[in-house]
């Protein structure tokens, strides 16, 4: 049964809420094994992308998912972003991390496998949730990179609904989750917009 925009919002919430008190080294776990396992299964995903959209070339979507998966890890791996991530003692401050909510990742046909992947993973290392709203062209790719997400959050003994993908999507559905959600992180501009939907 399909979900509703904000039945979606509710279990990212949940999810959320079940990996509150998650160390950092737990949440850098998660954000490593949907970067590994993406990237295992970058060749697939290129191909899939390539094969549903008409878009691009396999090549480059390889090295989109490659920079997505390895570099985004190289750069967030040994970045403080759970509990106290600073202190200033002279100044009488101290930074603390604390989640946004729930984003929504608008996701483009040019990228359905490679901005879910990196989005995510910037996202995670925040404790936060993410719902995925792809391009209609591209919703294939999208769902089967969401589900391998989903499966490296189980495997690090988080939930699965950290991250979801809108089924059936349209630009309305776009527009609720967009309206839901704490913050939004859309890919592309109007004109790749009208195009996805056209």
């Amino acid at each position: 049964m399909e979900l509703t925009i904000q039945e979606m919002v509710e279990k990212a919430r949940l999810a959320m809420d079940q990996i509150k008190d998650f160390t950092q080294e737990q949440v850098d776990q998660i954000c490593y094994e949907a970067a590994k396992a993406a990237y295992k299964e970058r060749d697939p995903i290129a191909k899939m992308a390539v094969e549903e959209t008409k878009l691009g070339k396999y090549e480059h979507k390889i090295d989109k998912l490659d920079l997505a998966c390895s570099m985004m890890w190289e750069y967030l791996q040994d970045k403080k972003s759970v509990g106290v991530i600073a202190e200033h003692p002279e100044l009488g401050i101290t930074e603390v991390a604390k989640p946004v909510g729930v984003v929504a990742c608008i996701s483009p046909a040019t990228n359905p496998g490679a901005t879910p992947i990196a989005n995510f993973m910037q996202a995670i290392k925040g404790k936060n949730a993410m719902i995925v709203s792809p391009a209609p062209r591209a919703k294939n790719t999208s769902e089967r990179t969401v589900e391998l997400i989903r499966g490296a959050c189980v495997k690090c003994g988080a939930p699965a609904d950290l991250i979801q993908c809108v089924e059936n999507v349209s630009i309305e559905k776009s527009g609720q989750l967009m309206a839901a959600a704490d913050l939004i992180v859309a890919t592309g501009g109007a004109g790749m917009v009208k195009a996805a939907y056209s």
